[in-house]
């Protein structure tokens, strides 16, 4: 979670001067910093905790929600937690798994439609999500006068739970290919 864990540093503050300056309109993708970043964690919600469970009748948008920092501050920790579960239990092999989901009609209940990807279609798509609204930030960012969070790999990859996910990935790698 690239969005999430570098934003933290420049948006989840608790003043209210805080929740002002990234609650105001920028005229982006979503109107404000506060709700793009809401919105990385709604596509993490989304594919982790309701299509992977076939749960996505009950999911809910927390953008929608008109959540506090405080609020926000704990739904990025409930939201890592899921990511980093979820990506600690895979393996190589997993990644050609079928995520398989009913759809939701209009209304909100569960169709009959279901839906199928594999599980590395869906972690493309999430990868995709997050690049394009890092990308989205950092330039709002700029434009705001304010310090860019990790604009590389090598900072990001050095934050503890990013590399122990990445060594984990290179031992699989290396011991497949042994």
């Amino acid at each position: 979670m690239l969005t999430t864990r570098s934003l933290e540093r420049n948006t989840i503050a608790s003043s209210p001067s805080c929740q002002r300056r990234f609650s105001r309109e920028r005229g982006a993708s979503f109107p404000s910093f506060l709700d793009i970043f809401v919105h990385v964690l709604d596509a993490y919600r989304w594919w982790l905790v309701y299509v992977c469970s076939d749960k996505l009748h009950q999911y809910w948008r927390l953008r929608e929600a008109k959540l506090s920092l405080a609020e926000i501050r704990d739904e990025k920790q409930k939201v890592e937690q899921h990511v980093t579960k979820f990506l600690s239990g895979l393996s190589l092999t997993d990644l050609e798994r079928c995520i398989a989901w009913h759809d939701i009609t209009r209304t909100g209940k569960r169709s009959k439609k279901v839906c199928k990807c594999t599980l590395r279609d869906m972690l493309w798509h999430l990868v995709e999500e997050e690049l394009q609204h890092r990308g989205e930030l950092n330039a709002l960012l700029w434009q705001t006068n304010v310090n860019l969070p990790v604009t590389g790999w090598n900072p990001w990859e050095e934050d503890s739970a990013a590399s122990a996910f990445w060594k984990k990935w290179r031992n699989l790698k290396s011991d497949r290919a042994d």
